[in-house]
């Protein structure tokens, strides 16, 4: 189970100083969006790993082995600590996700899904 004050008091601090666009607000609408995405869908994934990597990827490329570090102490073996910093590097534009099942269609679904957000927002 994941220790949701302690991830918080991890993290916070590397989204301090960051734009608004983000910062701590940022993570918690990615976490809305994600939780969205996978309650209309069929996808089975690894719910913790993604989450935890969803708080990382906005500091993975700076401080990985602080991730790691912290991981260890929250007791997550070699293994999960693995997939977590992967997939936290696969949010990253230059990498290509491969622990995400679907991930094309994930990534179709979320495209439209923004599209027509977007249409709504502005086009009403």
């Amino acid at each position: 189970m994941i220790d949701e004050k302690a991830l918080v008091e991890f993290v916070e601090p590397y989204y301090k100083e960051k734009d608004i666009m983000h910062n701590m607000w940022h993570i918690e609408l990615v976490k809305k969006q994600m939780d969205k995405i996978l309650s209309v869908s069929h996808y089975e994934v690894d719910y913790k790993s993604l989450l935890l990597a969803m708080y990382f990827h906005g500091f993975i490329y700076k401080e990985e082995q602080k991730i790691r570090a912290w991981l260890d102490e929250q007791n997550y073996d070699e293994e999960q600590i693995k997939k977590i910093v992967q997939i936290a590097w696969e949010s990253q534009r230059s990498e290509v996700p491969e622990t995400i099942p679907l991930c094309e269609e994930m990534n179709a679904y979320t495209n439209k899904f923004f599209r027509e957000l977007i249409d709504d927002i502005f086009l009403d």
